[in-house]
């Protein structure tokens, strides 16, 4: 209902909320991704260690 004089104002209150729920979920999705990459590069380095001694 946009008669209501606060409508405005929790309209950005429910924006400010989603917001902070998006990046509470990339920066839990970044931390999983970050712990992939990691194990990429030492599985890469290992492999190519024991071929190369």
């Amino acid at each position: 209902n946009f008669n209501k004089p606060d409508a405005l104002k929790n309209y950005l209150k429910i924006k400010v909320i989603i917001s902070y729920l998006m990046l509470l979920r990339y920066y839990k999705l970044f931390k999983t991704i970050l712990i992939y990459y990691v194990f990429i590069f030492l599985y890469l380095y290992y492999k190519y260690y024991f071929i190369n001694a």
